[in-house]
């Protein structure tokens, strides 16, 4: 994101309410990651942004950890 947007974004943010916030950051960076997930009574879903080798690490680490 060049200078340019980033002002438009902070003059933007200004202007909405506080709980609605611009990024400042570029999703398809190649180095970004997120890990977000959902829960519904006894059941969850895990999303991950990122390389198919940080899902993989996750899903035994999430494995490792409900089988203790």
């Amino acid at each position: 994101m060049n200078r340019s947007e980033k002002r438009f974004c902070k003059k933007s943010a200004k202007k909405r309410p506080q709980n609605v916030k611009c990024q400042y950051m570029d999703p398809m960076d190649t180095d970004y990651k997120r890990l977000q997930y959902v829960r519904y009574a006894d059941d969850w879903i895990c999303g991950i942004i990122g390389s198919k080798e940080d899902a993989e690490n996750i899903k035994s680490d999430i494995i490792n950890l409900a089988t203790k």
